[in-house]
């Protein structure tokens, strides 16, 4: 078809090229941006789990490795598939696909006790409103009903949740992140803001 204001109007809710072109420029730049920030972040958090020592215990590791089948597995449903038929396409036995995933949820379990310091050094506290709103926020998302999601997400969880998602705030914010053209350097964080547990 002809790239003009017709082809803007059947494919997108633009009434002009110009407009269509406009939008696409916007979303490039936000998805560029979010990604520029999600690679701060995970540098950052490298950054904070160098000085974390913390002995797991196993089990943490294993239930996180859990709930990574569990989310992999689901995501298979999706596709028209299960754990079993991956296993057979991909040649693993399940010891070698269930070990994959242990390196990823040790750093998650580190990187959120860690967070969990910091809430604690940082005194963070969810407040009341804040948590309702976040139990509203949950219910659109999964267009269900509020009460629904109350009784199926703890209130003390979210609120957990909720306040390790400020100490990342934290984090960002004492962070001195330097912006260049060049390979991403690793980021420095302020000492106040690191944790060991």
């Amino acid at each position: 078809p002809k790239l003009d204001d017709e082809f803007a109007k059947d494919v997108s809710e633009y009434d002009t090229l110009d407009e269509l072109k406009e939008s696409i420029k916007k979303e490039i730049a936000e998805r560029q941006e979010k990604s520029a920030e999600d690679n701060v972040e995970n540098q950052l958090i490298d950054e904070i789990l160098k000085d974390v020592e913390a002995d797991i215990p196993d089990v943490m590791i294993e239930r996180r490795v859990d709930d990574a089948i569990h989310d992999f597995a689901h995501r298979l449903q999706h596709q028209g598939l299960d754990i079993n038929t991956y296993l057979q396409y991909t040649n693993l036995d399940p010891e070698t696909f269930r070990s994959s995933f242990k390196p990823n949820a040790e750093k998650q379990v580190k990187v959120r006790l860690a967070l969990e310091e910091i809430v604690k050094a940082e005194n963070i506290e969810i407040s009341d409103e804040e948590l309702e709103k976040e139990f509203q926020n949950l219910a659109e998302q999964y267009k269900t009903d509020l009460e629904k999601v109350k009784a199926v997400i703890p209130a003390e969880d979210l609120k957990l949740d909720l306040a390790v998602g400020k100490a990342v705030e934290i984090i960002k914010a004492n962070a001195d992140v330097t912006v260049t053209d060049k390979e991403p350097e690793p980021v420095k964080v302020d000492d106040d803001t690191q944790a060991s547990g």
